[in-house]
């Protein structure tokens, strides 16, 4: 089967899309990687000179190469923080290439575009989250066996080998891992063969070794949690709070999910009475995008049944732009030939899309000017340790109190090299804590109190040896 799109402007549009990616994550990438997990992850390869794979993501290690190799050259730390914002793009960039380039695959390569732009309105500035990564490596695996749909010894080896990541980024990976091959299954008849069946055999093996021997304690509560609300909610799962909001977001920022959703549906319902040749199993294929739809979100939010982070859970949402497009992309497209609209039709939906992220930034640079503010205040008195209530911080949605002191210490540690400081935010009162009243070689997180003389390892991060103060109000 053909897999490509014969209007070279649409290739174009495609390699530009990431070309635009790249550039946004020059130009906000202190927004980017100076937020919640980023900041902590990159604090930790930095500060420990070494790569820090946690829950056994593996696949880190390619993304924490290029700021780990420019802080071990010596380079200013921005380099480090460039190169890490740089790096998620650049790697989706190349399996995009791949898919297109070499395997020979516009419409998954398409797909990919629109999983990364179609609901996407906070995750842009959340990079390191494993999902993106995961379904990455998950279309790269039906580029190529769509294009090896019998694949030999050597292709299949290079399949198994794919299918690791797949199944260790994140287990909702393996959700939409069900969805592909059910949905390509009913497309593509010569999928159906004992390959395929070991293929999906050993993806069940992955996610039990995974599962059984790589969970950590984080994993583990939000398994506990997950049975808790299902306990909590059924058979009503109707009731699930989170249900209103993701409505609203689509009514705001999701729109292209219910809207490609009811057209795909339409698509596929008009379909079970005329038939077409390039239109196979219609009406299991409506029944799948519904029921697939319906379920993943029910499993999404019995996950987190009230969300207050939208850059969290969006991450989350971002796949379901995969239950909408390839039906478009596999079935209505080639069934009804390419139209000189299409380019039109890409074209608006990328502007949109790209422009939503674009402006969307302003949140993430006025928290970092917040924060910068307030570590300002605290230079012009000579301090450089300092403690926030959590009631004085704004941006409620875009601040936890166990990042700050992550964050604090990349920006100014990056942005005024001679004079490092550190933000406390909390909701304790530490106004007898040692580090208030007397010591004063410490650094304090969430989590614990460090002693700068035995956690500041590498020398790329440090504090003056000084007490921490709460700036008056």
């Amino acid at each position: 089967m053909d897999y490509q799109l014969k209007s070279s402007r649409l290739k174009v549009m495609g390699y530009l899309f990431w070309i635009i990616l790249l550039i946004f994550s020059i130009l906000f990438y202190e927004e980017r990687v100076i937020f919640m997990d980023a900041a902590f992850q990159l604090f930790e390869v930095l500060n420990y000179g070494s790569f820090q794979i946690y829950a056994a993501r593996f696949t880190s290690v390619i993304t924490q190469a290029a700021p780990l190799l420019f802080s071990k050259l010596g380079l200013p730390l921005h380099w480090s923080l460039l190169s890490y914002s740089i790096s998620f793009i650049a790697m989706y960039g190349f399996i995009y290439h791949l898919i297109v380039r070499y395997l020979k695959n516009d419409l998954l390569g398409w797909a990919m575009i629109f999983f990364f732009c179609l609901l996407v309105f906070e995750g842009f500035y959340y990079p390191v989250a494993e999902l993106k990564l995961g379904i990455a490596f998950l279309l790269l695996f039906f580029a190529i066996l769509l294009k090896y749909p019998q694949p030999s010894l050597r292709i299949l080896l290079l399949l198994g080998l794919i299918t690791i990541p797949v199944c260790f980024t994140h287990r909702l990976v393996f959700a939409f891992y069900l969805f592909l091959a059910v949905f390509f299954l009913l497309s593509n008849k010569a999928l159906f063969n004992k390959q395929f069946l070991g293929l999906f055999l050993f993806a069940i093996g992955v996610i039990t070794i995974q599962s059984k021997y790589f969970t950590n304690w984080y994993d583990r509560s939000k398994q506990v949690e997950f049975w808790d609300n299902y306990e909590k909610y059924f058979p009503n799962f109707h009731q699930i709070p989170s249900h209103q909001t993701f409505f609203e977001e689509c009514l705001h920022h999701y729109y292209f999910f219910p809207i490609l959703l009811i057209a795909a549906s339409l698509g596929y319902l008009f379909h079970c009475f005329k038939k077409h040749e390039k239109i196979a199993s219609p009406f299991l294929k409506l029944g799948l995008i519904l029921g697939f739809s319906v379920s993943y979100i029910v499993l999404v939010h019995l996950s987190a049944p009230i969300t207050f982070y939208r850059f969290y859970h969006e991450t989350n949402y971002l796949p379901l732009s995969l239950v909408v497009t390839i039906p478009f992309l596999f079935d209505f497209i080639p069934a009804y030939g390419e139209r000189k609209s299409l380019f039109f039709i890409f074209g608006v939906i990328l502007l949109i899309r790209l422009n939503t992220i674009c402006f969307n930034h302003k949140v993430y640079t006025k928290r970092l000017a917040w924060m910068e503010e307030k570590m300002e205040t605290g230079h012009q008195s000579g301090h450089h340790k300092i403690i926030i209530p959590s009631e004085e911080v704004p941006f409620k949605k875009h601040t936890m109190d166990w990042a700050a002191s992550y964050e604090s210490l990349l920006l100014s540690r990056s942005r005024r090299p001679n004079q490092p400081a550190s933000l406390l935010i909390t909701s304790k009162d530490h106004q007898k804590h040692e580090c208030v009243e007397d010591r004063m070689d410490c650094y304090m997180t969430t989590f614990k109190t460090r002693f700068s003389g035995d956690f500041f390892q590498s020398g790329v991060f440090s504090l003056p040896n000084e007490k921490y103060i709460y700036l008056p109000k």
